[in-house]
């Protein structure tokens, strides 16, 4: 009790101060506001204050700074002159002014002062409309940054889970596990992963197959588990309405395969097209990218093994002679029979450009270097824009003076790390 007195003391006067300093900030504020619109906000004053009835003429009369519609003392206004104090329209005045202005001088110097101040509101509107769209278009597509990375960390610990308690063979590696045929190699394969937990193939949907327009929730609940989630993270481009597919680029898949996903009104044909991800490696000095291409789902593993499938985590075992990127003679993974995944997304704004310093990055393809090669040919559709449009999937933007500029992007990746509780 003594700790939360002698705590409350020196707190004495906090509030006090802190209600000050808002006091102070609201004052600054309302004496910008009457510096820089001044006689605007005593005019707007003034006639409010003499149309208003039954108001004292002594005490309205010093914050009427023009005079927009006629006034008086103990006319025939509103009351019909029957009031010795009040104010009101006077419409003698109004009425009889013969040759002027209807509403007297007050509209004059208005009028006049509204010439002289042509085209001020549109210079004004046009410099606060660039901070209220700067503001707009930075909460619209950082909302979505937030949404998409929330999304994506739940998608990696699906997807980590899932394959924590699969039965898996303990010597397969990670890439074996999640696309193996059990109908081919029984022996080695005992689930289906590819349609359990992830399909590459699913990535990419006709809205307009059979299978999936006549009931659309019923074949997303039919796809594996992760890519299920996914679905909230795939898009629809106005070149391509039908395709509902994961963002990044689009490209040929020559294998041949359809999504495993077998709903009500059975399974879709294969669309012959899958995702990629490209990530920007650099920027040289006028913008032009260099580029890798990642899965949307890959095993946490260093650089240098990235395709080196042994010396991942997964297995339970290290055979150096098995191993297609050469022989080690110690085991590259400290810890092993872990699921260590990460989901990438590619974020790309559609409301703000990506710059380099000062300078926008324009969007040149034909210069996009390729560090690998992809998993398939890109598809491009020429003139289109958008977030994603390219063959590399970068996106265009239409800027001034005819720019075609990238949009702002960020490589989102969401990882989790689980250890294998089923084995076999």
């Amino acid at each position: 009790m003594s700790n939360l007195v002698g705590r409350l003391s020196n707190r004495k006067g906090a509030a006090l101060v802190e209600y000050a300093l808002i006091i102070a900030g609201v004052a600054l504020i309302g004496a910008a506001a009457v510096s820089v619109f001044g006689h605007k906000v005593t005019d707007m004053m003034g006639t409010a204050a003499a149309v208003m009835p039954g108001a004292h003429a002594d005490d309205n009369a010093p914050i009427v700074a023009g005079k927009t519609i006629e006034t008086s003392t103990n006319t025939p206004g509103f009351d019909g002159g029957n009031s010795a104090t009040g104010i009101g329209l006077d419409v003698n005045a109004i009425t009889q002014a013969n040759g002027q202005t209807r509403l007297g001088d007050g509209v004059e110097q208005v009028s006049r002062r509204e010439r002289r101040e042509r085209g001020a509101a549109l210079v004004e509107f046009a410099l606060v409309s660039v901070v209220l769209y700067v503001m707009l278009a930075g909460a619209i597509d950082f909302g979505r940054l937030l949404f998409d990375a929330n999304a994506l960390q739940d998608v990696a610990r699906l997807a980590g889970r899932e394959l924590a308690v699969a039965p898996v063979r303990a010597n397969a590696t990670f890439e074996y596990a999640l696309s193996c045929d059990p109908l081919s190699d029984a022996a080695n394969c005992l689930v289906d992963l590819r349609a359990r937990v992830f399909d590459p193939a699913c990535l990419v949907v006709d809205l307009s197959d059979p299978a999936v327009s006549l009931d659309p929730d019923g074949y997303f609940a039919a796809m594996p588990v992760v890519n299920r989630a996914l679905r909230n993270l795939m898009i629809t481009e106005p070149s391509r309405p039908n395709l509902l597919r994961y963002a990044g680029a689009l490209l040929n898949d020559g294998s041949g395969a359809g999504c495993s996903a077998v709903g009500p009104n059975g399974p879709a044909a294969p669309t012959g097209l899958t995702v990629a991800i490209p990530m920007v490696n650099e920027r040289d000095a006028v913008g032009v990218e260099s580029i890798t291409w990642i899965p949307v789902l890959e095993e946490i593993r260093a650089a240098q093994d990235a395709d080196c499938p042994l010396r991942g985590p997964f297995s339970f075992v290290y055979i150096s002679a098995q191993d297609e990127c050469g022989a080690l003679d110690a085991d590259p993974a400290p810890t092993r029979g872990l699921v260590a995944v990460r989901v990438n997304y590619p974020y790309q704004a559609a409301a703000l450009s990506a710059y380099r310093g000062n300078v926008p990055v324009v969007a040149d393809d034909a210069a996009v270097q390729q560090i690998n090669a992809p998993p398939g040919d890109p598809v491009d559709e020429p003139g289109a824009v958008g977030p994603y449009a390219g063959p590399y999937g970068l996106g265009r933007q239409f800027a001034l003076a005819g720019q075609t500029l990238r949009p702002f992007r960020k490589l989102v990746t969401a990882q989790a790390i689980y250890r294998r509780e089923v084995v076999e």
